[in-house]
Formats: C-alpha cells, structure tokens, sequence
C-alpha cells in the first residue's frame, strides 16, 4: 500500500487514547486524543506547508524560493 503525502511528511506516535502527529522538518506538531479532530488538525497545518513548497525536498514540486519568485512575477 502506498503512502499518502502527509505519511511521508509527518511522523505519527500514539500512547493508549493519545496521540501526536509532527512535521519530519519540525515545522508543526499537533497533540490530543486520537481522533478524526486531531488528524484534520493535523491535516490542515500539513496543507498550508505544503503549499508553501516547505516539503519539495520530500515530494517534489517548486521550492519556497521558487513560489515567491512566481509570485513577484505576476
């Protein structure tokens, strides 16, 4: 079965009902009961990054220095 973006990204650790989910580049980390609320938490931080360019290293696609460079362009 083949990762999703996020499970290459993030690294998940879960202690009885707890859980945290973090940034492989330290850029975020979300805590609380496991659950739906903490992983669409986790989930939108994992976004906004992402379309920075902040994971390109990871995934591919444009760097942040090439997203703001496009951006000034326009």
């Amino acid at each position: 079965m083949s990762q999703t973006d996020i499970e290459k990204c993030a690294i998940y650790k879960r202690t009885g009902d707890r859980c945290s989910i973090s940034c492989k580049l330290g850029l975020w980390e979300v805590e609380g009961p496991y659950g739906l609320a903490l992983m669409n938490e986790a989930e939108n931080y994992f976004e906004q990054y992402r379309a920075d360019g902040e994971y390109h290293k990871i995934l591919g696609g444009e760097s942040p220095a090439d997203i703001l460079m496009r951006s000034l362009e326009r």
